[in-house]
């Protein structure tokens, strides 16, 4: 079964979404990361990790696969029948998050 856009509409309350226009005003001045097109970007995100650690790396390519997401959702190319979602499973981590 699809899942409709109606049904996320419905489930997603936009009245909590506080602050929304000045998290954007914030943000557009960060470096992008990614465009995913269609105007969604992944910008830069603040770490509490070390530049460069293992533990970074990886908070990094999920921040990037969850903004795919988020973009494909956007756009609508999420609900096509043939959409892949990311493999979470098979995905290279390193064995211990400090």
């Amino acid at each position: 079964e699809t899942l409709s856009r109606k049904v996320v509409d419905e489930f997603v309350d936009q009245k909590l979404q506080h602050n929304h226009k000045q998290r954007e005003e914030r943000e557009k001045n960060l470096p992008i990361l990614e465009d995913f097109g269609n105007g969604c970007v992944a910008r830069e995100i603040q770490s509490d990790y070390t530049v460069g650690s293992s533990n970074q790396k990886v908070e990094a390519e999920m921040y990037l696969m969850a903004m795919s997401v988020y973009c494909d959702l956007e756009s609508g190319k999420a609900f096509d029948e043939d959409y892949e979602w990311p493999d979470l499973v098979n995905m290279k981590r390193p064995a211990r998050i400090s």
